[in-house]
């Protein structure tokens, strides 16, 4: 893909900082929404923005864009802890970053008429329990089901919109080290996830963002709104 627009948000590291150094290796413009962000390069924009910030992200106005392709990084795992032992602000914190802000900008970009792809990056976890992240999974799973839903208006209203939800697998990224360092006392299959670190199983942030371009390029290729990438070669 060439001279195509991507606007992506949570581009600071991991899975957001590899596709905006990918869709602008290959020439084209990206727009960073996000905190903070490293890259240099005149084919990319950022804007600031706290998605925890309820009022900042309300007042938030992309700008004018032609034919562009939205994708939804942002996310937090949150306490890793039992229900019982988590803080009362957990889920609030969890929610407004991996969902309510997500179906706030959706709803932005919605109306500027000329967004083509919405892409969420989801998780495995959003089809299967995993005790000690209850927030995450709960945040992740109403995100895919978002975005079923979302997909259904849009082909209802005729709109020329596809509609992604797509698990990435387990990757190297700077929340899997917070995994890795949660006591076995708070989070009891963290050894699983040291084991994953340990013999080189994480996937790369690089590979999934090659995955997922190839699902935005080529989206008659692939069907139903939500996709894992471990069935994309």
């Amino acid at each position: 893909m060439k001279n195509k627009t991507f606007v992506i948000v949570g581009v600071s590291s991991g899975i957001g900082l590899a596709l905006c150094e990918h869709f602008v290796a290959q020439g084209n413009r990206v727009i960073g929404i996000g905190r903070k962000s490293s890259i240099q390069n005149q084919n990319f924009s950022f804007f600031s923005l706290d998605l925890l910030d309820e009022d900042a992200v309300d007042k938030f106005d992309f700008p004018h864009l032609d034919d562009f392709v939205f994708i939804y990084n942002s996310g937090v795992l949150g306490e890793v802890l039992p229900i019982s032992a988590q803080s009362d602000s957990n889920a609030k914190t969890v929610f407004q970053v991996n969902y309510l802000a997500a179906v706030a900008l959706t709803k932005k970009v919605l109306k500027l008429n000329s967004c083509k792809q919405i892409i969420y990056i989801s998780s495995g976890a959003a089809k299967r329990a995993i005790p000690s992240w209850a927030q995450y999974c709960a945040s992740k799973s109403a995100l895919d089901m978002f975005a079923e839903t979302l997909q259904l208006e849009l082909q209802a209203e005729k709109a020329n919109v596809i509609v992604r939800s797509i698990a990435p697998g387990v990757v190297d990224t700077p929340m899997q080290a917070q995994i890795r360092s949660t006591s076995e006392e708070d989070f009891p299959s963290v050894q699983n996830f040291r084991d994953l670190h340990e013999n080189g199983d994480l996937v790369s942030p690089k590979i999934v963002a090659k995955k997922t371009a190839k699902v935005i390029g080529a989206p008659k290729d692939f069907e139903g709104v939500c996709l894992s990438l471990r069935n994309v070669e």
